[in-house]
């Protein structure tokens, strides 16, 4: 999605905040020493993220601005509910499009076992890229399990989100997990589980994809031509441009946040 937006004169971040299982960085073969988002959160709790500061602690993966995730998985706690909202609004000042991959979880079971009001949230990272987002892209993996697990989450996921358009992605879509028409059969679930009926459909491209993981490469850039961000591109060209562009022509002033939330 960010390779999609990406151009010479637009300007993308991709910000990995995924709390549980970050990767951003060894999928695309970026260090990750020091995870510059975490950075970024502890900057704009101390009031100093600037527009420098992030170009400074970012990394380059060709025309993208990169925000690594956490090294290990144990720091999710730096991740804080406040330190993501405000690094995140730090970076509209900064790229024209942002987008932040966030886990899939979204329960909220700490805040009832917890006795510390302000203590930390192991989905606080999620719930606060939802809450902040202007587009959230929820992606679906095309088999019994994974739709079983988002209608289940659907709720939740509504809930976290409010009035924030949400755009179903069912990813991975293949007839040896589905059988004979696995697009229709994905459609009418989710029409009639969740009441969604516009969808949009990435098919399963293994030597694309596992080219794209070999290379440590977005797909994008190493298999232009797969069905994969084939895709992706209609998808940004017909779900995420047009309100960009109305925004634009709206506010004029604010660069948007795209939001990923995978299935759980």
């Amino acid at each position: 999605v960010a390779c999609a937006l990406s151009g010479p004169d637009h300007r993308v971040a991709l910000v990995d905040a995924d709390s549980h299982a970050p990767s951003l960085a060894l999928a695309t073969g970026l260090a990750d020493e020091g995870p510059g988002f975490a950075a970024a959160c502890r900057q704009a709790e101390r009031g100093g993220l600037t527009v420098a500061e992030l170009s400074r602690i970012a990394s380059t993966l060709g025309d993208l601005d990169v925000l690594t995730g956490l090294n290990r998985p144990g720091r999710w706690p730096e991740l804080s509910h406040a330190r993501v909202c405000a690094a995140l609004d730090a970076c509209r000042d900064w790229a024209d499009d942002t987008v932040v991959d966030v886990a899939g979880p979204l329960e909220r079971d700490e805040e009832i076992v917890s006795d510390l009001f302000d203590g930390p949230r192991r989905n606080a990272a999620t719930l606060a890229g939802l809450e902040s987002a202007d587009v959230v892209l929820a992606v679906v993996a095309a088999d019994p399990v994974g739709v079983s697990r988002f209608v289940r989450a659907w709720p939740d996921l509504r809930a976290a989100t409010g009035a924030t358009p949400v755009r179903v992605v069912v990813n991975k879509v293949r007839a040896g997990a589905l059988g004979v028409d696995a697009r229709g059969q994905v459609r009418r679930t989710l029409e009639r589980y969740t009441g969604v009926s516009d969808v949009s459909f990435v098919p399963w491209d293994a030597r694309g994809t596992d080219a794209a993981m070999l290379a440590a490469r977005p797909i994008a850039h190493v298999a232009p031509r797969s069905a994969v961000p084939t895709a992706v591109r209609r998808l940004v060209t017909e779900a995420l441009a047009p309100r960009q562009d109305t925004r634009v022509a709206r506010a004029a002033t604010r660069p948007s946040l795209r939001r990923m939330a995978r299935s759980a």
